[in-house]
């Protein structure tokens, strides 16, 4: 916990302890406010009959309200203790060692469903309607390269074909896999410069080869 935390926790406890102990009093005062009036209002009554019953009467009334009044204050001090010594508690505690008091993250999304998703929404898209090839197949080489990086942990979308994979050997990615992977990002690199100009049936079936990319090499591992 840092210091700046544990000063505000603090200063939230003292002035939580501060009202609470203030309010005590004014709300016990508050809670005994009519039996004192009725207490006057009886005494100035007596006062004209003036009888020794009246007057023992008016001090049984007196005692009773004292002791009342001491009840009552005592009660609402306990309760103010035993608040703060709850509040002392939830804010100063010690945490215990490895205690994490975040909530946990939600799981992390898999990079095949966000590969699966992002490969629909390009199929979906107007792209090869309107004849955009060059946009479709530069979406298509960026959604198999952030795939390929986010499973194998590691950055795959800035880096060349031969340099993925030389890193693909290293993590022991089977050959067909890596054959797959070259041979879609080498016909997405050779639209985006202009070197192969694809048709309808072309982009058609780059896609299905990446989809069929992402569901064997997430159903394998890679192996």
């Amino acid at each position: 916990m840092t210091t700046a935390r544990k000063t505000l926790k603090l200063n939230i406890f003292l002035l939580l302890a501060l009202f609470f102990l203030s309010a005590a009093p004014w709300a016990a005062a508050a809670s005994l406010k009519a039996p004192a009036a009725e207490t006057s209002e009886v005494s100035a009554a007596s006062g004209s009959r003036a009888t020794a019953e009246d007057e023992l009467r008016d001090i049984k009334r007196t005692m009773d309200y004292e002791f009342v009044k001491t009840g009552n204050s005592r009660q609402w001090l306990f309760a103010a203790a035993a608040l703060l010594l709850a509040l002392l508690y939830l804010f100063l505690r010690p945490k215990k060692a490895g205690e994490d008091l975040r909530p946990p993250l939600p799981p992390p999304v898999p990079p095949e469903k966000t590969a699966l998703e992002a490969l629909r929404a390009l199929e979906d898209s107007p792209l090869l309607k309107e004849g955009a090839y060059k946009k479709f197949y530069m979406e298509l080489s960026h959604i198999i390269r952030a795939y390929t990086g986010d499973y194998l942990k590691f950055n795959c979308v800035d880096l060349y074909n031969d340099e993925i994979l030389a890193e693909m050997k290293k993590r022991g990615v089977a050959a067909r896999h890596a054959a797959s992977f070259d041979a879609i990002t080498s016909e997405c690199d050779l639209v985006k410069f202009a070197r192969f100009l694809p048709d309808a049936s072309d982009a058609a079936a780059a896609l299905r080869s990446a989809f069929d990319f992402v569901r064997i090499t997430s159903g394998a591992d890679f192996k």
